[in-house]
């Protein structure tokens, strides 16, 4: 199994060692008869191969289906090169949110998709559509340890569109307004805050959500 060794900081963020040679899970060979409203693909399973391509040919069969795609590159070193940039722009045409931090913004360049959010850490989310940018601050916190914060915003993320998309989360997408898109994001704010504030990639449940936001 691909081992991730991570070391924290003073200020408590994370950097990361990764041990991928000749590990197993490259082979996976994902089922393409599952049946889903919601799928999420993204890190070191998109830079495997042979894994990769077959996560990426299950991408594009999903949202051929009508899935909603989201999409979290989570770019590391060891993969940071050209050639995944073209992979991972091959893929964008099936996607419906793209989540990226800043420095994912500058590796891959121009994105058309319906939906992007960008991590700024303590500056808070950005939300790119066709049509809309909407900034959400960060929320202030005592930060113990950030693993985890950016895949505690895209599963808030999708805990929000699962709640709101009755059965159909991609259709609504372009129907949300923008109050709407700031409650979504200030929602994941709020989790990924949670999960900074104790030691360990700890997501909090939606009470603990919502009693920070009440």
């Amino acid at each position: 199994t691909t081992l991730a060794l991570t070391s924290i900081g003073a200020d408590g963020s994370a950097s990361y060692t990764f041990y991928v040679d000749g590990t197993a899970d490259r082979f996976v060979e994902p089922p393409h008869d599952l049946d889903t409203h919601i799928a999420c693909f993204g890190t070191c399973s998109l830079a495997l191969e042979p894994g990769a391509s077959r996560y990426a040919t299950l991408l594009h069969s999903l949202a051929a289906r009508g899935t909603f795609i989201a999409l979290d590159p989570n770019i590391r070193d060891f993969y940071a090169t050209d050639a995944h940039r073209d992979f991972l722009h091959s893929l964008l045409p099936s996607v419906t949110l793209l989540k990226l931090s800043e420095e994912e913004v500058d590796f891959l360049g121009d994105t058309d998709v319906p939906a992007r959010v960008i991590t700024r850490g303590a500056n808070g989310i950005t939300l790119e559509t066709r049509d809309l940018r909407i900034d959400v601050p960060a929320v202030s916190v005592p930060v113990q340890d950030t693993i985890g914060a950016g895949d505690t915003i895209m599963g808030a993320l999708l805990t929000q569109f699962d709640l709101r998309g009755n059965g159909n989360p991609r259709a609504l997408i372009d129907s949300l307004t923008a109050d709407e898109w700031r409650d979504i994001l200030t929602y994941a704010a709020t989790a990924a805050a949670i999960t900074c504030s104790r030691v360990g990639a700890q997501p909090p449940t939606d009470a603990e959500v919502q009693g920070m936001l009440a």
